[in-house]
């Protein structure tokens, strides 16, 4: 039986640490892919965050105008039925102002016409009994002196003249005092007349005025309720103008900032017959923390920077500030790539990546060729009555100087 020659103590078979070295390499290899893996999976989580926070965003911009839309319409047509009945109700009590008015002047007028009616009656009547009596009474005189007459005849021519005399007397006597009665009852019916016809012009006078009256207190109150539905009306109108003026200057300040701006590293994906060339522009300081992977028929590159900032203005006071941001952009690949041969360099500030094509040349199926776009936040739209000119922006308060423009081209890199 042969023994085979045992190694000196304190060495190692060379295959053994072969199978070692290995071993230690399959695992470094798995956790590298694994954290690439969570990498890819967090980036993704941030590009869904993104979206979503801009997707709200804009929901709730739309939401602001519906509700404002919806807001004045609803302002408008309350103000409209309110003045509209509030003019109704004017015309209303002017129009039964008018009504009583009139009703009371055909009064007046009706039991003026009556009375002096009745007025002229009587003393027609009075006139006509008086001549009346008075003729009769001269018929019976004329018979009893006609009679005293003949009987006189008989006596003599001197009785006769004597009483032709007296007769002559008794006639002009009661003539006179005819007419008198006459002119007494005709001057007391002119001034009757007269004075009913004073009193109705001073009653249709007072009526005038009264109604003058009214119709000026139901004027003002109409005045009145208007000015106070305008002045209500510019305050609210006051009041919005100033909310949303305060939003677009908040809307204005935010996009200053340049947290909020997306990120631009001018990545241009170029196409040819054996291979894709992607160049970026990234600064020195953050080529470290850009990663380059393919995700299906995409080819994906992601980065990320942190900054951190120090200040002690006197001892015991600090001041930190501290910043990260990450970022990415994706790029369709139409024709199927070699993901192990792909290369990249840095000349400067530029990135070059170079993704070999594989021999197949069929194209993938699912792919549908399309300009590759950019999500940019962009203004919120407002009504037109509101006064913001979208040349000139508002400047926001606090003495800040004020934005160009709210319409940014987008975001630039943070150096």
């Amino acid at each position: 039986m042969s023994v085979s020659p045992t190694p000196p103590s304190g060495t190692t078979s060379v295959p053994k640490l072969g199978i070692s070295r290995s071993s230690n390499m399959d695992e470094n290899t798995g956790r590298a892919i694994e954290t690439e893996k969570k990498a890819a999976i967090r980036v993704q989580d941030a590009e869904r965050n993104i979206e979503t926070a801009q997707r709200e965003e804009n929901q709730q911009l739309d939401h602001l105008k519906d509700e404002y839309i919806r807001e004045s319409a609803a302002e408008e047509n309350r103000e409209s039925a309110a003045l509209e009945a509030q003019k109704n109700k004017g015309y209303e009590k002017i129009r039964e102002v008018q009504r009583q008015q009139q009703a009371e002047m055909n009064r007046v007028k009706r039991e003026g016409d009556r009375d002096l009616s009745k007025l002229t009656d009587y003393y027609r009547g009075t006139e006509y009994r008086a001549s009346t009596d008075g003729e009769e009474k001269l018929r019976d005189l004329q018979n009893r002196q006609g009679q005293e007459i003949n009987y006189t005849q008989k006596s003599g021519s001197a009785e006769l003249d004597d009483l032709k005399n007296q007769y002559g007397k008794q006639a002009d006597m009661i003539r006179e005092n005819s007419e008198q009665r006459n002119s007494t009852i005709a001057d007391s019916a002119r001034k009757e007349f007269e004075r009913m016809h004073s009193g109705y012009v001073n009653a249709e006078e007072a009526s005038k005025q009264k109604f003058q009256e009214k119709f000026e207190y139901i004027t003002g109150e109409q005045k009145q309720i208007l000015d106070g539905l305008d002045n209500r009306a510019s305050q609210k109108i006051r009041e919005v103008r100033a909310d949303t003026s305060e939003k677009l200057a908040a809307y204005a300040r935010r996009q200053r900032d340049p947290f909020y701006k997306l990120v631009d590293i001018s990545a241009k994906l170029h196409e040819y017959e054996d291979a894709y060339v992607l160049t970026a522009q990234i600064p020195e300081h953050e080529q470290k923390n850009v990663a380059i992977s393919l995700k299906g028929s995409n080819l994906v590159v992601a980065g990320y920077r942190r900054n951190e900032e120090k200040l002690e203005p006197e001892p015991g006071h600090n001041q930190v500030t501290s910043s990260y941001q990450s970022y990415s952009e994706s790029f369709p690949l139409l024709f199927p790539v070699e993901g192990r041969a792909m290369s990249k360099e840095f000349n400067g500030t530029e990135l070059k990546i170079t993704l070999p094509k594989k021999t197949s040349t069929e194209p993938y199926h699912s792919y549908q060729s399309k300009q590759t776009t950019r999500a940019r936040v962009e203004q919120p739209q407002f009504p037109d009555n509101l006064p913001i000119n979208p040349h000139t922006p508002t400047p926001p308060p606090d003495g800040e100087p004020p934005p160009p423009s709210l319409k940014y081209p987008g975001g630039k890199p943070l150096t």
